[in-house]
């Protein structure tokens, strides 16, 4: 229910189902009674009155919509104080078609990361995880000021200003959030904002882009050779199931095995490491052999496909014996998967097993936490001692500050120092 506005100058409650105003002391005109016994309270609205200066008696007026709170009638008031004075009081002048409201744009931007109601030259192409992140920041910060009392189905996206901002920054941190978390809440919102400038030619600023992000410093982990050895001891069919609060639940695939192994021997991210073919391994010359493969991650984010720029996986002494144990010669020529898949199994069910699978069995190897990821950043942190600066041609890193900060770590760089000598 609206609150009377009492001595504010300029706002008026109105009820326009029967076109009173209702007064300060929350008495109906028209039935001079409360208006908590009104039975059209939900016909109430914020009227907002203008005087037109040296023309006496003369007002213009606002209807706001339902749901809006006295604050922000208290701050549409003076936004249509400014409007009107720069239009030299004509109402007509200010009359023009608002601007879709935020919540249009947003779901237009989630269309166009999912392919979704999109032209093909406007799709953003990226992963369900990152489609699903987007979505809930923003519907977060939906939330977030429409406990402020903003009226979320007008509220439009020039009326962003740091205001708005400040209110999803204390939201999110009353959640509790992590720095890293936070930091991608705020980065959603940002390229959403974005998004509207670049796509929809919308000429307003982007609030999001003034937020000063923290960041946490985490020292890339590495699984060791003695827990991957043991990781490849203790998968099996006995070891994968377990019970959790509704049932017992069975992490076991019978290529996981396979899967762990391609996987710090290549380095390849999951989506790429369950979709490579038989028919990607090239041979450069006799004996010299690598893996041609689509950079997914950096496409996506560059041009919004899944083609475009290409890495080259070399095939070491390591993966090759893998690749022969997984029958290179008899395979080589066709175009099956390398990590054979059961019939019917699609990319997302097999990305999500190895991610589960990991979680479940590593903490049977290792007292560690470690994550699937893990086996991509162990690789890279052997090749780098292999190759140092040259490695970002193998993994696609066009920066390598990127692989040192995120993906070396460097306490196996000091470790393999064991044997050095500086005399």
């Amino acid at each position: 229910m609206l609150i009377p506005p009492k001595k504010i100058k300029g706002i008026r409650l109105k009820c326009m189902s029967c076109k009173w105003e209702i007064s300060n002391s929350g008495i109906c005109h028209s039935t001079g009674k409360n208006i908590t016994s009104c039975p059209n309270k939900n016909q109430h609205r914020y009227c907002l009155l203008v005087c037109v200066p040296m023309n006496h008696g003369k007002r213009i007026s606002k209807v706001l919509p339902a749901n809006t709170s006295l604050e922000w009638a208290i701050a549409e008031l003076n936004k249509f104080k400014q409007e009107l004075q720069k239009n030299n009081y004509l109402p007509m002048a200010i009359q023009e078609i608002s601007p879709k409201a935020l919540v249009d744009f947003a779901v237009q931007y989630l269309n166009s990361l999912s392919g979704t109601n999109t032209p093909d030259f406007l799709m953003r192409k990226r992963s369900k995880e990152y489609v699903g992140d987007c979505r809930l920041a923003i519907e977060r910060f939906i939330i977030s000021i429409k406990k402020k009392g903003y009226p979320i189905d007008t509220f439009r996206l020039d009326e962003l200003t740091d205001t708005e901002v400040g209110i999803y920054h204390n939201y999110l941190h009353k959640l509790g959030l992590g720095l890293r978390s936070y930091a991608k809440h705020i980065g959603a919102l940002k390229a959403f904002v974005s998004w509207a400038i670049r796509v929809k030619d919308q000429q307003i600023n982007n609030p999001f882009a003034h937020v000063e992000l923290r960041t946490e410093s985490k020292e890339p982990c590495i699984i060791t050779k003695y827990e991957f050895k043991r990781l490849l001891e203790v998968v099996s069919n006995e070891s994968g199931k377990y019970r959790d609060k509704i049932k017992t639940r069975d992490v076991y695939k019978p290529w996981l095995k396979t899967g762990f192994r391609l996987a710090v021997e290549s380095g390849m991210r999951r989506e790429n490491l369950i979709t490579v073919r038989w028919s990607d391994i090239i041979e450069m010359e006799p004996g010299v052999l690598v893996i041609r493969v689509q950079n997914l991650k950096v496409n996506r984010i560059a041009n919004g496909t899944d083609t475009g720029r290409v890495i080259f996986v070399p095939v070491t002494k390591s993966l090759k014996a893998l690749l022969e144990e997984l029958g290179y010669e008899d395979k080589r020529t066709t175009t099956g998967f390398i990590l054979e898949r059961p019939d019917g199994t699609n990319s997302r069910y097999m990305m999500d097993s190895l991610s589960r699978g990991f979680a479940h069995y590593i903490k049977q190897a290792s007292d560690r936490k470690l994550e699937f990821k893990c086996l991509r950043k162990t690789f890279i942190t052997k090749m780098v001692l292999a190759l140092g600066d040259k490695t970002g041609l193998f993994t696609g890193h066009s920066n390598n500050q990127t692989l040192k900060t995120h993906y070396v770590s460097s306490a196996f760089l000091a470790g393999s120092l064991n044997d050095f000598e500086i005399f």
